[in-house]
């Protein structure tokens, strides 16, 4: 989570009420914003894959 969180604010900014907007769930199931939904796999990714969180080597 803290990578996501990270790589979000860089990309997003770090305000709170954009990251709950983006994240949170439409009726059909799908993120309010799939960028969002990509960031997240991607954060899971590269996890699963070894690396550290927030772009540590």
């Amino acid at each position: 989570m803290s990578d996501f969180l990270w790589h979000y604010a860089e990309r997003a900014g770090d305000d709170l009420i954009t990251l709950l907007g983006d994240t949170a769930i439409e009726a059909d199931g799908g993120p309010t914003d799939a960028a969002a939904w990509d960031d997240w796999l991607d954060s899971v990714t590269r996890i699963k894959a070894g690396a550290l969180p927030r772009g540590g080597e």
